[in-house]
């Protein structure tokens, strides 16, 4: 069967897809940083693999629901999800930290 979305549905949804993975990796590798954790401990005590964390955070692989849990509780945090009002690009630019300040304060 042929997609017959719009070009730009199926430009907008890859951009979202790509968006959803580098989230995903921020809040995995953020998760651990918080922590103090190496991926070895968080390992240990979320019970998922070092190999699938350092995926996690490389983008190699997207963590289920279910792992952000166990990732989580590894690192003695809950996850909270909520549905917000979208933000448009000139919003999410405004808010989004810029690496330097990243590395200064990565929460």
């Amino acid at each position: 069967m042929k997609d017959e979305r719009a070009p730009a549905a199926t430009s907008l949804l890859i951009r979202y897809r790509r968006a959803a993975v580098v989230g995903l990796m921020n809040l995995v590798l953020d998760l651990r940083r918080r922590a103090g954790l190496t991926q070895a401990l968080l390992a240990k005590s979320s019970g998922i693999s070092a190999a699938a964390i350092s995926r996690y955070e490389t983008g190699g692989r997207s963590p289920t629901l279910a792992t952000l849990n166990s990732l989580a509780a590894g690192a003695g945090l809950d996850v909270v999800v909520s549905f917000v009002p979208a933000r448009s690009d000139e919003d999410q630019q405004s808010v989004t930290p810029s690496p330097d300040d990243r590395a200064r304060d990565p929460w």
